[in-house]
């Protein structure tokens, strides 16, 4: 598990590390009980979809084609799905997998 960073005076606030990210852009509650997020992969720059747990456990999902990311929303069937305005494309992420849908 990784070692939670606190933050000034405030004892309440946690901050976790997501090893391989430079940075996070957009982030949601996901159904799962998990945090959602868009970012940029560190070294290869790539744009991915990350998942990160209350614990600070994170999974990255890189995608296929550069895509400006948009918004990134929980929908109603339990999947997570995000625009993407560069590529075009609206992505859809079901547990296990990662799809892009052209537009």
């Amino acid at each position: 598990m990784p070692t939670p960073v606190t933050s000034g005076p405030v004892s309440d606030i946690v901050e976790y590390p997501v090893p391989g990210v430079l940075g996070v852009d957009k982030l949601v509650e996901g159904p799962d009980g998990n945090l959602w997020f868009t970012g940029t992969a560190s070294g290869s720059l790539a744009e991915v979809v990350g998942q990160i747990t209350p614990g600070g456990q994170a999974t990255l999902h890189p995608l296929s084609t550069p895509s400006g990311f948009d918004g990134i929303t929980a929908g109603p069937d339990g999947d997570i799905w995000f625009a993407e305005s560069t590529a075009l494309k609206v992505g859809r992420l079901l547990p296990a997998q990662l799809r892009e849908l052209g537009l």
